[in-house]
């Protein structure tokens, strides 16, 4: 039989399980290769609650990390971790964990999972030991780690424990004190159930991820948060998202950043409030590719445009891949106070001055849980769906993305509304049906605003249809109507 290039054993292997591509290993020297590289190439720690699960997941992680052979191989980096158990040490993952792979994924999994366990817990899930998993993971990353610091960081872990709960154990193992010292260079980044309450120095970790394209963040309020019910305007929410753009996205990241998936567990963007003008001002995500979203509300003209201009020096002309998941438009607000009417300065990197009006956005005063719900002040916001559609239809987004998911399908394209007085569940996901209906001729007016919303859906996705048919027929030469 004749033996074929071992990139076409790894595409006729790639679809396999893990189980298939061990066996696979035992099928002669040229597939044992393929099937090694691809069963190698995604590593995962887990650390669990069950100490003997932990140790297992640890010590395979550990075989992998350090043997010349498998080593090399890796390209993803996956680590899961939940409430720490006392058969955990953080050294244990650490030292290996700078190797040569692609991307590296860290998981705080069970954030919202463990009211019932007790405060301690619940603090260690949100607040230190997620603190201390990511500094670690990042300061690896960036070559920046050391023993002194690890051992620093932990001691601080474990005096978190201790004031919490005194019952918990505090016995761990020693740190393991040798390690590599070279730097991880990975593209993608991957965070999911990220606590919002959490405290990292992160930006200048990432300025020096020079290889840093793909940056995926998955926000969750913390668990401490919800089981004390806190109002929407006194939780940390609020100054951790206004902070999002210079902590996560400076300057040397985000002009690089080709991938960007942003989302969160409830409703973001308005209310905790995150602009996107204050991303690298002036300048923004200039070779971003790949946009998604998730949970974010629109409500401003500019968010419309934002998108629109994204990706100009991508080399593609502009975005290519767009998705909204559960993405409304809030047309209404009921606040205790009036809204925003200031004015920010940014200076960019050049020395200029951008000013950002914020216009329409909640006070800490507007969003005061009031005594006399009847004082309620009620805004209006005159965003649509047709207006975002066609306004993508008519812009050069409509000659560049390839992909692009709405935010429901062309009869559900949502809606919400804000209202302070049902805090802390002031999201109400309706549209403004039952308001119109009491007007004369509302129903009418509502049914027209409908179908101008599918109209214009039909019309953009029917854009894209031609977009993608001239891109195989090769003219590339779309019209828009």
């Amino acid at each position: 039989m004749a033996q074929l290039p071992n990139e076409i054993y790894r595409q006729i292997l790639s679809p396999l399980d893990l189980e298939s591509l061990q066996a696979c290993r035992l099928a002669g020297r040229s597939i044992n290769q393929a099937a090694t590289e691809l069963l190698f190439r995604r590593v995962t720690l887990r650390v669990e609650l069950a100490p003997a699960q932990s140790a297992i997941s640890s010590f395979r992680f550990i075989q992998i990390a350090t043997a010349p052979h498998l080593r090399p191989l890796v390209r993803e980096v996956a680590i899961k971790t939940t409430v720490p158990s006392v058969a955990f040490t953080v050294g244990d993952f650490m030292a290996p964990l700078p190797m040569n792979h692609g991307s590296l994924e860290i998981g705080f999994s069970g954030t919202k999972t463990s009211q019932g366990a007790g405060p301690g817990l619940l603090v260690h899930e949100c607040g230190p030991f997620a603190s201390l998993v990511l500094d670690t993971c990042l300061r690896c990353l960036t070559g920046e780690w050391s023993p002194g610091r690890q051992a620093w960081l932990q001691k601080k872990f474990l005096q978190a424990i201790q004031a919490t709960d005194s019952q918990l154990s505090t016995n761990w193992p020693p740190l393991v004190t040798s390690f590599c010292a070279e730097r991880i260079e990975a593209a993608a980044l991957k965070i999911t159930d990220l606590p919002v309450s959490l405290e990292v120095a992160v930006t200048e970790m990432l300025v020096s991820c020079k290889s840093l394209t793909n940056l995926q963040l998955r926000f969750a309020s913390s668990a401490w948060e919800s089981f004390h019910n806190l109002p929407r305007q006194l939780g940390d929410r609020f100054d951790y998202f206004q902070r999002l753009p210079k902590v996560w996205f400076p300057p040397a990241i985000a002009q690089h950043l080709r991938v960007l998936s942003l989302s969160y567990d409830d409703y973001w963007g308005w209310t905790p409030r995150m602009d996107f003008r204050t991303v690298n001002p002036g300048i923004g995500l200039p070779n971003l590719r790949v946009l998604s979203l998730g949970c974010y509300v629109f409500s401003h003209e500019w968010q419309v445009d934002w998108i629109a201009s994204l990706g100009r020096q991508n080399g593609r002309g502009g975005l290519e891949e767009l998705y909204l998941k559960d993405c409304p438009i809030m047309w209404e607000a009921r606040v205790h106070s009036a809204l925003d009417d200031s004015i920010t300065e940014l200076q960019t990197g050049n020395g200029e001055v951008v000013r950002i009006s914020n216009e329409g956005y909640p006070t800490n005063q507007s969003l005061q849980l009031p005594d006399n719900l009847s004082g309620l002040i009620e805004v209006s916001f005159p965003l649509r769906w047709s207006d975002v559609l066609d306004r993508w239809a008519n812009s050069a987004l409509s000659s560049t993305l390839k992909t692009f998911l709405p935010a429901a399908t062309p009869g559900l394209l949502q809606y919400v509304h804000f209202n302070i007085g049902l805090d802390p569940e002031p999201w109400i996901e309706q549209d403004d049906r039952r308001s119109l209906v009491m007007e004369e001729g509302g129903l009418d007016k509502y049914m027209a605003a409908r179908k101008s919303d599918n109209d214009s859906y039909d019309n953009f996705m029917d854009i894209m249809r031609r977009r993608r048919q001239s891109d195989i027929d090769g003219s590339g030469d779309v019209q828009t109507s």
